[in-house]
C-alpha cells in the first residue's frame, strides 16, 4: 500500500486538534482504496470525488491507499488526485 508521507504540510500540523479538509478526485480506471489507523476504511470509485476532515487522529501522513502499484497520487494544497501509472 501507498502512503502520503510526502513532507506536504501547508501549514498544518499532524498533531493538529481540528485539522484540515482534504478533497480526493479519484481520475483512476480503478478504485481506490483508504485504510487508516483505528480500522477507518473506505473507498472511491474511477471518476468520483469526495472530501474528508483530517485531524491528529486520522492525518494525510497515516493514511494508506491501494493499489500503488497501479496508480499515482498527487497532492496539492489539499487536493488529492489519483492518476493512472
Amino acid at each position: 500500500m501507498g502512503d502520503f508521507a510526502t513532507g506536504y504540510s501547508a501549514g498544518y500540523s499532524a498533531t493538529s486538534e481540528t485539522g484540515l479538509t482534504y478533497y480526493f478526485y479519484n481520475n483512476s480506471s480503478v478504485t481506490v482504496y483508504f485504510e487508516a489507523p483505528g480500522g477507518y476504511s473506505g473507498s472511491l470509485a474511477p471518476g468520483r470525488s469526495g472530501h474528508q476532515q483530517l485531524n491528529r487522529d486520522i492525518n494525510i501522513y497515516n493514511i494508506t491507499y491501494s493499489p500503488a502499484d497501479s496508480v499515482d497520487v498527487s497532492i496539492s494544497g489539499t487536493s488529492v488526485r489519483f492518476t493512472d501509472k
